[in-house]
């Protein structure tokens, strides 16, 4: 091998070399032992292991988070809510520290899984809040089980057709979906952390390691890649039903939210006319953390 060759041979292994240890993994177990405390709680549901807190007296609120999150999202909520509510939140299956799903990922199979949920925790009725894809299975919940729902919080949820984030269609293409699903590095997760909020200064360095860290936890990139190949084929599915919805119904919406824009929350408007609206000038896709007292 010519010296040039082997220059430029060692050049390309040191980049992959730092590529991989940028996002190839990290401790299992450092990573469980930083995001559990001691009001986490495991649940098996059909062989799925489920992470969940439930805090608080009152009546019962389920919280929904939505894709590349965790329970966590909530926790400004929790601060200011727990003292008048009973909160229950969870790792949706193939995230955070909840295991990969043992029933798909298809719309139905997320309810039938809630349903479950909520059975193993002898709950009949609840309300639920729900961000992004967090509240398309809100809003589902609904039509399949509307005698078990008093009320529905749609925050930024999805439901209606927009242009998809960069980020996540890069995901589901089939070269790059791979290869994400081993590779990550982390200065991408923080740029999509800073999207998502309407303000980026507030992003701490501790929230990027959250996301990161319960990203690269176990299989979630690989599961993260397998659910959102099925929200893209059903994401848009049953909107005309969202017609039929009577339940009490608050919208929360980030008017600076560059994942699911305000035309969307406009539709639910539409549809839902007995809803409540509140659009935060200048918040992101995500108000319950962002700006989690104001929003609650």
């Amino acid at each position: 091998m010519s010296k040039s060759k082997f220059t430029i041979f060692m050049i390309t292994a040191a980049i992959l070399s730092t590529i991989i240890l940028w996002g190839c993994s990290v401790s299992s177990e450092n990573v469980f032992n930083k995001y559990t405390n001691n009001e986490s709680k495991f649940l098996d549901i059909g062989g799925t292991k489920i992470h969940y807190r439930d805090e608080g007296r009152g009546p019962v609120l389920l919280c929904l988070h939505g894709i590349l999150s965790s329970l966590h999202t909530w926790d400004g909520w929790v601060d200011c809510l727990k003292d008048r509510y009973r909160i229950i939140r969870l790792d949706l299956p193939g995230w955070a520290l909840s295991s990969r799903s043992t029933f798909g990922y298809t719309t139905e199979g997320y309810i039938n899984f809630l349903v479950e949920f909520l059975d193993k925790l002898n709950i009949q009725k609840v309300s639920i809040a729900g961000n992004s894809f967090g509240g398309f299975l809100t809003w589902n919940f609904v039509l399949s089980h509307p005698d078990r729902v008093r009320s529905m919080i749609l925050i930024d949820a999805g439901g209606y057709p927009f242009k998809a984030p960069l980020q996540v269609t890069l995901l589901t293409m089939p070269v790059i979906s791979f290869f994400s699903s081993i590779i990550t590095p982390k200065f991408i997760i923080a740029s999509s952390v800073k999207d998502v909020f309407g303000s980026p200064d507030k992003v701490t360095d501790e929230t990027i390691d959250r996301y990161y860290s319960l990203l690269l936890y176990k299989d979630n990139r690989k599961e993260t890649v397998a659910i959102l190949k099925e929200i893209e084929k059903t994401i848009h599915n049953k909107t005309t039903a969202i017609k039929s919805i009577k339940h009490p119904t608050l919208i929360l919406w980030g008017g600076s939210d560059d994942w699911i824009p305000l035309h969307v929350m406009e539709r639910f408007k539409q549809d839902i006319p007995h809803a409540k609206t509140i659009i935060y000038d200048g918040d992101g896709h995500i108000p319950m953390e962002e700006i989690p007292k104001q929003s609650a």
